[in-house]
């Protein structure tokens, strides 16, 4: 990397730009500074660097170096966050709070009640995502013959007519979306306004009016997994996963204080969940698809055990009653 050299409180600093993104040069004589630390503009400002605040005096880049833009992240990391957008909508997204009418994304707080379908409401239990100071480039701005758009990350998942989903960033033009909405147009665009990705018990949610939106995020820039020549919705996958996080934050209500990493990702159960996804994704076809399956089975477990004990107590509490009655005629049986 260019090693680029700043007079910091009359010390001269050698900065890497792996470290930094920044833009524009300067005469090392020029008083007139014009240069980009991490896309903001400074001049004769402050720079934070390993906690301490530093003054910057001169900035010595010679007038003819030529910086080299960042290269883009690639690969799945990236589109999990690692350089772009996190499974995220901008803070100036809405949802219709219960009793509150429509809130920005920016305001909303775990235990709001929004609407996730019609006239059905849900309260939040966790955020994926939430980083108020973030920016991205890794959205699109999805508007809609109706008047409405959304910004989006282009791997969030986002419902369309037949009830599957689908990656924001493979719409298109004419599209159809769930509850008729019909897609104008398409974009890509950069967001600054941070990055926040409500957590519900369905895993989906009604977004400015009328796009209804999953929680979770297209894995591997496809709307399936394929396991073994069996293909699995990528909204049921990540909704089974999601399991445990729920029980803790939903169920028993354990996650009112969460709390929060550097990149604004869930501390626990959100930056140890995605660097295990990531890890399965960079392995070979075989163990791929043997973690995979594996998973696969799990989730099952998990989706019963949901249904017969927290969504519906009650048909659970009727099957235990049925096994135990079985068990004790079944031991009768025997004793005759």
């Amino acid at each position: 990397p260019t090693n680029l050299y700043l007079e910091v409180d009359e010390v001269v600093t050698t900065v890497e730009s792996g470290e930094l993104t920044i833009t524009g040069t300067t005469a090392a004589d020029d008083d007139d500074v014009d240069l980009e630390v991490n896309g903001i503009r400074i001049y004769e400002t402050n720079l934070v660097g390993n906690g301490v605040v530093h003054r910057i005096s001169t900035v010595l880049i010679p007038p003819d170096l030529v910086i080299p833009e960042p290269e883009p992240c690639s690969g799945f990391g990236c589109d999990f966050g690692f350089g772009g957008g996190f499974v995220c909508f901008s803070g100036s997204t809405t949802v219709d709070v219960q009793n509150k009418g429509q809130t920005k994304m920016s305001e909303l707080q775990i235990g709001d009640n929004i609407a996730v379908d019609g006239q059905t409401y849900e309260p939040i239990y966790s955020f994926g995502h939430r980083a108020p100071s973030a920016k991205s480039d890794n959205f699109v701005e999805i508007k809609t013959t109706a008047g409405n758009n959304v910004q989006v990350s282009k791997e969030h998942l986002l419902f369309v007519e037949d009830g599957k989903t689908v990656a924001a960033g493979s719409i298109q033009k004419g599209d159809r979306l769930a509850n008729d909405v019909i897609v104008q147009s398409v974009k890509s665009v950069s967001i600054n306004d941070g990055l926040y990705a409500p957590f519900t018990p369905s895993g989906k949610y009604v977004v400015n009016g009328d796009i209804l939106a999953s929680s979770f995020i297209s894995f591997d820039n496809d709307s399936q997994v394929n396991v073994g020549g069996i293909n699995f919705s990528n909204q049921w996958m990540s909704h089974s996963f999601e399991f445990p996080h729920r029980v803790v934050c939903h169920y028993l209500g354990q996650c009112k204080n969460e709390r929060y990493d550097a990149d604004g990702l869930s501390e626990g159960w959100g930056n140890y969940p995605l660097a295990f996804i990531t890890q399965v994704f960079g392995l070979g076809t075989v163990a791929k698809t043997l973690v995979f399956s594996t998973m696969i089975v799990v989730f099952a477990a998990f989706n019963i055990i949901e249904t017969t004990f927290f969504a519906y107590p009650v048909v659970g509490f009727v099957a235990a009653i049925m096994a135990m009655a079985m068990m004790k005629k079944n031991k009768n049986k025997n004793i005759l």
